[in-house]
């Protein structure tokens, strides 16, 4: 990957890591399906002014609900059920084994050596972030925030195979368009689960905060954040890009430390820095490579 796509990536990382503090200031005053409700519904009023992707209806439909419906629902939903921000943005990475373990199995990738050791480090980070956690986490919780990596994943490899087919993932326009059915999923399943009389209580208590949280999350996370990250899904193999969103519980338990006292053991430290060891793997493994590619054979001499 180009020192600029990492920069990129990197920088995506960043800006869904701190997503995990705005979200929790926007679940004090709405629902969680509510919130991803107005995060994607944001996106589907732009629609109408952007070109529709060269895609069928069908395709719309279900790469909107793995990305906006499991992938933004799930995570919402675990953080309202209590799992802390940084655990919560751990279990989200979880995506990046299952994102590498689809692509092999679908043949979108050839397996290779470094795959292995990038999910091992991934699953062994994750495990220790989780199991060092001082206080008990819901389990419910858990499995919401593993629904939303297996979301997460499943758009990846969606988003690959899309691009190898040549359409544009990277536009403002697919981004809208595939935003319409997951908005209007969310609202119905909030109204279902949560009831009419929350969503009205919800949107009572909304204020500047929770439009600036809903405006962050649109603009800066889905609208900038999404659009870079599905180009550059678009350039390089999954596997190559999805390792940097592990990049993500690093900035999220830092700001979840900083402004809202989440204290991180010395435990989740060292499983975050085994998720930045795996982010590590596929640019050095690319490099060592290109290395042994150009470097010359040496050449015997008869004797």
């Amino acid at each position: 990957m180009a020192p600029r796509d990492a920069a990129l990536a990197a920088l995506v990382a960043a800006t869904w890591g701190l997503n995990f503090l705005v979200a929790r200031w926007g679940l004090t005053d709405l629902p969680p399906l509510l919130l991803g409700a107005l995060r994607l519904g944001g996106l589907a009023l732009l629609a109408p002014l952007l070109p529709r992707p060269r895609l069928p209806l069908r395709t719309l439909i279900v790469f909107g609900s793995v990305w906006g419906t499991l992938q933004l629902g799930g995570l919402f939903v675990a953080l309202a059920l209590g799992v802390p921000s940084g655990v919560a943005s751990v279990l989200l990475q979880a995506q990046v084994i299952f994102t590498a373990l689809l692509s092999m199995a679908l043949g979108l990738e050839a397996p290779a050596p470094h795959h292995a050791l990038t999910v091992v480090l991934a699953g062994t980070g994750l495990a220790v972030v989780v199991g060092a956690q001082g206080a008990p986490v819901p389990l419910i919780g858990v499995l919401a925030a593993l629904v939303a990596a297996v979301g997460w994943a499943l758009s990846n490899v969606m988003l690959r195979r899309l691009a190898l087919d040549g359409i544009a993932v990277g536009s403002p326009g697919f981004l809208a368009w595939t935003s319409i059915v997951p908005a209007l999923s969310l609202l119905a399943l909030s109204l279902l689960v949560n009831g009419p009389d929350a969503v009205a209580a919800g949107f009572a208590r909304a204020s500047w905060r929770t439009a600036a949280t809903v405006a962050y999350l649109t603009i800066g996370a889905s609208l900038w954040g999404t659009t870079v990250w599905n180009r550059l899904l678009r350039r390089y193999p999954a596997s190559a890009v999805s390792p940097f969103a592990l990049l993500v519980p690093v900035v999220a338990m830092l700001a979840a430390r900083w402004v809202l006292g989440e204290r991180a053991t010395g435990g989740q430290w060292l499983g975050g820095a085994l998720l930045l060891g795996s982010v590590a793997v596929s640019p050095l493994w690319e490099r060592l490579r290109r290395w042994l590619e150009e470097r010359p054979l040496p050449v015997s001499v008869p004797g």
